[in-house]
């Protein structure tokens, strides 16, 4: 036989709640009356501020004046170890080749006689050669200055040359 429900419960759930009668004590009348308000508590008197500095003011509590230190007798000379005794050593040495070198330095700069700058060439050299060089110097410079101009304009057309969305190269305008 199948498997059938009550009915009954289908019936009370149908059903409205019942309520119950309310007390007279249950109900909260609210108002908006201008009535007298609950009474408010009294607060509570302000602390005076000379009150309250004195509390902070107070004096430390003295500190005892036996203070015990514990350590053992051996604890006194701590040997090096063989790698800090090393380190050390190399410490010494590299300092000490500082200032050999200082001292060398200060030798070769007093024995040193200035060394004289020739005056440039002027713009017009006598010689063919001299004129070739000047020539394709100001052809390398202006050469190196088309060159900067001209990455600044193709990293400036990037952005309109790159797919938003893929970041690939349109090579071909959307209509």
């Amino acid at each position: 036989m199948p498997a059938t429900r009550r009915t009954s419960r289908r019936a009370e759930s149908r059903q409205p709640l019942q309520s119950r009668p309310v007390a007279k004590a249950d109900i909260i009348i609210l108002s908006s009356d201008d009535e007298s308000s609950a009474p408010k508590k009294p607060l509570a008197p302000k602390k005076n501020i000379n009150e309250r500095t004195k509390k902070a003011k107070r004096t430390p509590i003295p500190i005892s004046a036996e203070i015990l230190e514990i350590s053992s007798e051996d604890e006194g000379q701590n040997p090096m170890s063989s790698q800090t005794l090393g380190l050390e050593q190399l410490l010494k040495e590299a300092n000490q080749e500082i200032e050999r070198l200082k001292q060398k330095l200060q030798q070769c700069a007093t024995s040193q006689q200035p060394v004289l700058q020739l005056p440039a060439a002027p713009a017009t050299a006598r010689d063919p050669k001299d004129r070739e060089i000047t020539r394709l110097q100001e052809a390398l410079t202006h050469s190196q200055h088309a060159e900067r101009k001209t990455k600044a304009t193709i990293a400036s057309l990037d952005e309109h040359v790159s797919c938003e969305i893929c970041t690939c190269k349109i090579w071909v305008p959307y209509t």
